[in-house]
């Protein structure tokens, strides 16, 4: 412990020295320089000089991202300086520590981010813990913190995000703004008649009544309702049912264990259920299958052998995917489309020549395929529509 102190005091010690001699230097470079009136990053054109030089940073933790055991990144808050600058932390002990609106002071290089070059970072070597900081509450609430459009901090006279959407904000101890100002006033008619006309494009020909719907948190349950009604209990569980982009599994869960339906999910990413489910089919003793794999026609052949059905909740890039598999393979499907991803396929085009930019486009792009493929709706909230086709 004592060899371990004095190693410390040791490195500490050569910090400062290296500081002091910086400072001699070029004492301009070398502390976060106030650029302006309002809250900034700390980067100009001649930081690149500062580049392993050491200094000396006391501010309050705006945000924080844990990247392992021994990596942590942070953004602190300097107000005798009115700045921000971004830290790396990199000791296991300190780490867990650290928490959103707390003071710490650090010690340690400057560097930059290859992938931006202009904002400046410290490589923390020395860090001491300082306590909770100045409303350390408020910097701690669900979005961290707040930059307005000037940059500065923002304040409670703003007005709250339900209120701007024209909705009811349902939270009793919201300290934002809910009295609408005269200027704001047509913002949120704005905002109103946008979520409307979203609204009727994504439930164009839905019978159902929105007041009437369930939650969207009920989608898969009611989707797998769905698929036993449409296709046949007994028709499914000739095979299996292939559940694509499966995400939590939730789907493949009451499939299975409502109805007895053997199920495969297959993402990239695993399948993440949750806690609880996998709980029930453990003491079910239920297996539900899956691979780490991607769905397309290239690499669907092993995958779909004795498959009975082939779905895809919300499946996001593999939505047309499913759809291509299961009418070059005659398999039945269904799938319930979501976002469009345009930037990803920017050359789907419909037989008109428009490009598949909005959620009504990609469900045409999808019903120009097939001209009997059919099409239903979920009683639930949100995008709802099914594409599906049964053969014979």
């Amino acid at each position: 412990m004592e060899c371990q102190k004095i190693n410390q005091e040791n490195q500490e010690n050569k910090i400062n020295d290296n500081l002091e001699q910086n400072t001699n230097k070029n004492s301009e470079n070398i502390a976060p320089v106030n650029m302006s009136n309002n809250l900034k990053k700390i980067s100009s054109n001649n930081d690149l000089e500062d580049e392993g030089k050491y200094t000396e940073i006391t501010g309050q933790i705006l945000f924080r991202r844990i990247m392992g055991k021994k990596l942590c990144s942070i953004t602190l808050l300097n107000e005798e300086e009115n700045t921000i600058i971004g830290a790396s932390i990199h000791d296991p002990e300190i780490i867990p520590k650290l928490k959103i609106g707390d003071m710490i002071n650090i010690k340690g290089k400057i560097y930059f981010h290859k992938n931006n070059p202009k904002n400046k970072n410290v490589q923390a070597e020395i860090i001491k813990l300082l306590g909770k900081g100045p409303d350390a509450e408020r910097i701690n609430l669900k979005r961290k913190y707040f930059i307005d459009n000037k940059n500065t901090l923002t304040n409670y006279d703003a007005l709250c995000t339900y209120i701007k959407k024209g909705q009811k904000c349902q939270n009793k101890e919201c300290k934002f703004r809910h009295k609408i100002k005269k200027e704001e006033e047509e913002m949120i008619q704005n905002n109103l008649l946008k979520k409307k006309r979203a609204y009727n494009d994504a439930h164009e020909g839905d019978p159902l009544n929105i007041d009437d719907k369930y939650n969207k948190s009920l989608r898969n349950s009611e989707f797998a309702n769905f698929l036993v009604e449409k296709f046949g209990l007994e028709n499914i569980k000739k095979g299996f049912v292939l559940d694509i982009a499966g995400g939590k599994g939730l789907v493949s869960f009451f499939l299975t264990t409502k109805y007895g339906i053997k199920c495969k999910i297959i993402d990239p990413r695993g399948a993440t259920l949750p806690k609880s489910k996998r709980k029930e089919l453990k003491k079910k003793n239920i297996i539900i299958e899956e691979e780490r794999k991607m769905f397309t026609l290239n690499t669907c052949d092993e995958l779909i052998k004795g498959c009975s059905l082939i779905i895809g909740m919300h499946p996001d890039e593999a939505t047309v995917d499913i759809v291509d598999v299961a009418l070059a393979k005659k398999i039945n499907f269904a799938v319930v489309p979501c976002c469009v991803f345009h930037n990803k396929f920017p050359d789907r085009k419909l037989k008109n020549g428009k490009d598949v930019v909005e959620y009504p486009d990609i469900i045409q792009f999808i019903l120009e395929k097939d001209n009997t493929l059919k099409t239903d709706f979920l009683n639930i909230k949100g995008r709802n529509k099914i594409i599906y086709k049964k053969f014979e």
